[in-house]
């Protein structure tokens, strides 16, 4: 065989291999594999051309060549794009839907109830809305809701919290008739009663009562959330805290921020008398230049203000960043406005959304900002952060077989001089999510304290 019947060969290699990869490329969101071996086989007939000398019809070969390499090029990107984009719930359940045999009917119903899944997994509809949506009787509704809550993840349909629990309970075949029990029927007293209490309740050894919450709590209530494809927004620092010494310094956050400067060449026009431009062109270049330095000093005034702000609340909250969130005092945008010399809705505007990294951590600038408590004794106001502090830490070491009320708790803060309402007790109390005393009990049945609000536990609204 001569060399140019050689080369003959090699260019209906070249066009197999391309006519390989269209076709490839046609189905390349449904197998990857078939791309993979299409790169290949483009791979395989190009080491062969490079082996066999160009002669004949060179122009062809090479374009065609060239063509391929290309083909390729693309081949590859996709499978790199589709390697790096982790499949969504909705396509997670689609592709076990497509392997499953459900048929026809079945098969819609299946798709229609995947689409009204939110992303924590749960079916957020009635069977009535899901038969009259498809259309589809009720009972092809319910056994396409059966398959769906088939699929991986497990616990994904549920319509509401516990029967998420026990689709997974079943699913890893610890739903002993307890812990049904408890999910069915005790969830809402779960977080409401201690356990021994529980225990002498149900009738059930309390060594057994605490293996079925151990295993209700190693359940996940959003099975959905493991295939939520939202990225992290990361919090990036617009100024940081640093002690120099004995003084603590503040520095901006310019990385990232792009230095803006006018092009020499807008000011050589400007200033060139070589008939370049006219004086309706040099006026409006000059407007523009004007603009962009009103621009520039405009940002630089925003980066001497952030930094203005930070140092006053860096020298009022001295305390905080030396010893810690209790020496936290109360602080308005008043309080910074004036130290300043601006006004309150200027400070207001620059603490929104802005954050300090600090040798206490990243916080937004507006934690620094907290009303005031009043003290007894003529001593100063306490921030009402600093109360929540001392609120945690008084839970934290009360006796367990008699824990503080809030009425207990507001006369404790007056011992330190901190003047306090019980209701405002409650408050804070709440939001530091810590249960009312009658829940916080350890031992003997609850007593509900008049003067504390009892909470329900986090997916008790859910069992209503």
């Amino acid at each position: 065989m001569d060399a140019q019947e050689r080369n003959a060969n090699e260019i209906a290699v070249l066009r197999e291999g391309g006519a390989a990869l269209r076709r490839d490329l046609d189905v390349a969101l449904v197998d990857l594999r078939e791309i993979r071996n299409g790169v290949q086989r483009v791979e395989m007939a190009q080491e062969r051309r490079a082996a066999v000398p160009l002669c004949g019809t060179p122009n062809r070969c090479v374009e065609l060549d060239k063509h391929v390499r290309e083909l390729a090029t693309v081949v590859q990107s996709l499978v790199e794009n589709r390697a790096e984009t982790p499949p969504g719930l909705a396509d997670h359940l689609t592709e076990q839907l497509g392997l499953s045999e459900a048929t026809g009917l079945l098969r819609e119903a299946s798709a229609f109830l995947i689409g009204n899944i939110d992303p924590d997994g749960y079916l957020r509809m009635t069977l009535e809305e899901v038969a009259a949506g498809v259309p589809c009787p009720i009972e092809c509704a319910a056994k396409a809701l059966s398959l769906v809550q088939s699929f991986d993840p497990a616990g994904v349909g549920a319509r509401n919290l516990s029967e998420c629990l026990l689709i997974q309970a079943h699913a890893a075949n610890v739903a002993s008739p307890l812990l049904v029990e408890l999910v069915t029927e005790k969830f809402a007293e779960l977080g409401s009663k201690p356990v021994a209490v529980l225990a002498r309740q149900m009738n059930v050894p309390l060594e057994q009562l605490q293996q079925a919450i151990e295993w209700i709590r190693q359940l996940d209530p959003k099975p959905g959330r493991a295939y939520d494809s939202s990225r992290t927004i990361y919090v990036e620092p617009d100024v940081a805290v640093v002690k120099s010494e004995e003084d603590y310094v503040v520095l901006f956050n310019d990385d990232g921020l792009p230095r803006l400067r006018v092009s020499r060449l807008y000011r050589h026009m400007l200033r060139a008398n070589d008939g370049t431009l006219d004086g309706e062109g040099k006026s409006y270049l000059r407007e523009k230049i004007r603009a962009a330095q009103w621009l520039m000093k405009s940002l630089d005034q925003r980066k001497r203000t952030i930094v203005r702000v930070a140092e006053s609340i860096v020298k009022k909250q001295r305390d905080f960043f030396e010893y810690g969130v209790a020496h936290l005092r109360p602080l308005v945008l008043r309080d910074v406005a004036e130290d300043i010399g601006m006004h309150e809705s200027t400070v207001s505007r620059v603490v929104s959304n802005k954050w300090m990294a600090s040798p206490r951590g990243l916080l937004p600038m507006k934690f620094f900002f907290h009303s005031a408590i009043a003290s007894t004794g003529g001593g100063e106001d306490v921030s009402s952060l600093a109360v929540k502090g001392k609120i945690r830490s008084l839970v934290e070491k009360e006796d367990g077989s008699h824990p503080l009320s809030d009425a207990r708790l507001s006369e404790l803060l007056a011992r330190d001089g901190i003047r306090i309402a019980r209701r405002t007790v409650a408050k804070y109390r709440e939001e530091l999510h810590i249960p009312a005393s009658s829940i916080r009990k350890t031992d003997g049945p609850p007593e509900a304290d008049k003067n504390d609000e009892a909470a329900l536990p986090e997916g008790a609204e859910e069992l209503r």
